[in-house]
């Protein structure tokens, strides 16, 4: 093909040199007057142009065939090639150079979840509220600190643990029963990093929490997921919020997933329906606990969610007889459908869960002990302590140094978790965190004027009972049954 274009090519440029010479020599048509070189060049001009695009045009189909066939021998090459390999793998297995490499590498991923000591959850007892302690070594963190009222027990249970820096505070949602504890967590412990989403709140309960961040000189982290922390030898992954605003603040709660060693467990503050529809786009969120979402209301546990999260546990944090009605019986019948151990604060108070790494248990604080108590009856001389079995009594009361005493006279322990302390005058109450005073102890309460030697802190920078008026002090359990009263 190459050769005849270049004969024709010669041709046209022979035949235009002699047109030029003596045109009529190569056009024999036409008037001869009018056979000059102007005619040759018009003629055998266009000719060539058309010979030079025709060639361009054989050329570029030339090449692209060749391009064509070439990928199509490499692709076939390469088909080949493989066939080839896999023949080889079939007749010659792969021999590893060490027989001991995979013992190595299987061993190398169990180093991975290889934990020493116990990782401890503390679903603490703050009614219709969220406080969730977690601990391990001398690492810790809070998610929540409850309501207002709840901040004295918060922190005493801190305290109680102790307790004196956290490495990360959580704030799940700008809501009171969350975050209404918090500014007095934040104003008594040394606290490492604080997150809470940037949904925001006008109530002043956040306020309060904003201004004790900005007092103490700390900044708030926002959430991002995906993130993980580390909290000792476990680590936690922010599992929401996805979006920065959401029309329901519920749906801001920051939800976090806990890893040590082969266990998890997955928090998700009060996230409904739709965060946890975005949870699960997150990736896997089987765990061995599962707090649930929103204290047991329908609007939370979705079943999508749960058949995801697949979990042994489950513990709704709730307050006895609340408005609510939570746990809705919805949720209770989604979680007995996957036969899952429902705990629940209302029933079984404070909840510790420990895990080493592999095996779970728990513990609650009216596992082994009675929560019954009977109104305390005069001792007298002729009265036995051991035939008043759960009098316990208010036995002192110190106006001026701002301090109570409490004294169990049974024979056995008592429960004191959610019994009030009341200043009947200034209509001031002391409510118990998780304690138990033993048969025959007593523990203190104090105000302002004696926090450095009392068992428990009343209200820091406020008097309770150093006034001129008569303020009688009134003891109640957690049925709201006065048990004691002391008059002064």
């Amino acid at each position: 093909m190459d050769i005849l274009f270049f004969l024709l090519f010669l041709l046209y440029f022979i035949a235009i040199i002699v047109g030029l010479i003596k045109p009529t020599s190569v056009i024999r048509w036409g008037n001869p007057d009018k056979r000059n070189r102007k005619i040759v060049l018009k003629f055998y001009g266009i000719g060539l142009i058309l010979f030079f695009v025709l060639f361009g045009l054989s050329i570029n189909n030339i090449d692209a065939t060749e391009e064509y066939s070439g990928t199509t021998n490499i692709s076939e090459n390469d088909d080949v090639q493989h066939a080839n390999n896999n023949t080889k793998k079939e007749e010659e297995p792969f021999q590893p150079e060490n027989e001991n490499n995979e013992a190595e590498a299987i061993e190398e991923i169990n180093d991975d979840t290889v934990v020493t000591g116990n990782l401890e959850v503390h679903f603490i007892d703050v009614g219709q509220a969220d406080s969730i302690l977690i601990k391990t070594g001398s690492d810790s963190m809070l998610i929540d600190a409850g309501n207002n009222d709840d901040s004295n027990i918060v922190v005493n249970y801190i305290k109680s643990q102790g307790i004196n820096n956290l490495d990360y505070v959580i704030g799940t949602h700008p809501h009171e029963d969350h975050i209404g504890g918090l500014d007095a967590v934040i104003n008594t412990f040394e606290i490492s990093k604080i997150l809470m989403p940037k949904q925001k709140s006008t109530t002043k309960t956040f306020e309060d929490v904003l201004t004790s961040i900005q007092n103490k000189g700390l900044k708030v982290t926002t959430p991002i997921v995906g993130e993980t922390y580390n909290l000792g030898q476990a680590e936690w992954t922010i599992l929401a919020p996805s979006q920065v605003q959401y029309d329901e603040t519920n749906n801001a709660s920051i939800a976090i997933k806990l890893e040590y060693g082969n266990n998890s467990f997955i928090f998700t503050g009060d996230a409904e329906e739709i965060s946890e529809l975005e949870m699960i786009k997150t990736g896997s969120l089987k765990s061995d606990v599962l707090k649930v979402g929103h204290h047991g209301s329908r609007s939370s546990t979705s079943i999508d969610f749960l058949n995801r999260v697949n979990p042994t546990y489950a513990v709704i944090s709730v307050g006895l007889d609340n408005n609510y009605g939570h746990p809705h019986s919805e949720v209770i019948e989604r979680l007995n459908n996957k036969n899952i151990e429902i705990l629940r604060t209302d029933e079984v108070g404070t909840i510790i869960f420990i895990s080493d790494g592999n095996n779970i248990t728990y513990t609650t604080n009216k596992s082994d002990v009675t929560n019954v108590v009977a109104i305390p009856q005069p001792v007298t001389e002729e009265s036995n302590i051991e035939d008043n079995v759960a009098a316990v009594e208010i036995s002192k009361l110190d106006k001026k140094g701002e301090l109570v005493t409490i004294t169990n006279l049974s024979n056995e322990a008592v429960d004191m978790q959610g019994w009030k302390l009341v200043s009947v005058t200034g209509n001031q109450i002391f409510k118990f965190p998780q304690y138990s005073l033993n048969s025959g102890a007593f523990v203190t309460v104090g105000g302002y004027d004696s926090i450095d030697i009392s068992d428990f802190d009343w209200e820091e920078g406020k008097g309770i009972w150093n006034n001129s008026k008569s303020d009688p002090a009134g003891l109640y359990d957690t049925n709201g049954n006065l048990v004691s009263e002391f008059n002064d």
